[in-house]
């Protein structure tokens, strides 16, 4: 955390927690989505385009854009998800902090698959953090969040 710009320090304050992502959770959904591309384009060697093409699209365009996105954000050096005394920061979202007097209302978000935590902000819009491949607990991060978010509304 000691990489952290300026600006950013000036914006979200002294870091409290960074996360970042978790190579357990990690490698294994790149195998996954690399074994559902190779199964895909097995079967269209196989069978053919005009009788494949379904499982084309599930198997082979479907996992390789989600591949696609998660090695954009795999570029990402450093922490992903900064929690700092005056907000917090996904860097998938950009670059601007959330500040915690700009949270109204945080809940857990508990599917298959996809873990996180969906925000909701004073302006009603929503910014939903994504931890299945990060190494953050969600209910930690969740007390946490309203901790510091009940803390910033006091």
């Amino acid at each position: 955390m000691d990489d952290l710009s300026p600006t950013l320090v000036a914006t979200l304050g002294r870091p409290i927690h960074a996360y970042g992502f978790a190579r357990r959770k990690t490698w294994p959904f790149v195998a996954m989505l690399l074994l559902m591309i190779g199964l895909g384009l097995f079967w269209l060697a196989t069978r053919g385009f005009a009788e494949a093409w379904g499982l084309f699209i599930v198997l082979v365009v479907l996992p390789g854009v989600a591949l696609a996105m998660l090695l954009g954000e795999l570029r990402l050096a450093g922490p992903v998800l900064l929690i700092g005394e005056r907000g917090l920061l996904d860097r998938r979202h950009g670059p601007e902090p959330v500040p915690w007097s700009a949270i109204q209302e945080a809940s857990l978000k508990g599917r298959v698959l996809n873990n996180g935590i969906r925000i909701v902000l004073t302006d009603g819009r929503r910014y939903d953090i994504e931890l299945s491949l990060l190494g953050a607990d969600p209910h930690e991060l969740m007390r946490l969040l309203q901790a510091r978010a009940s803390r910033a509304a006091a």
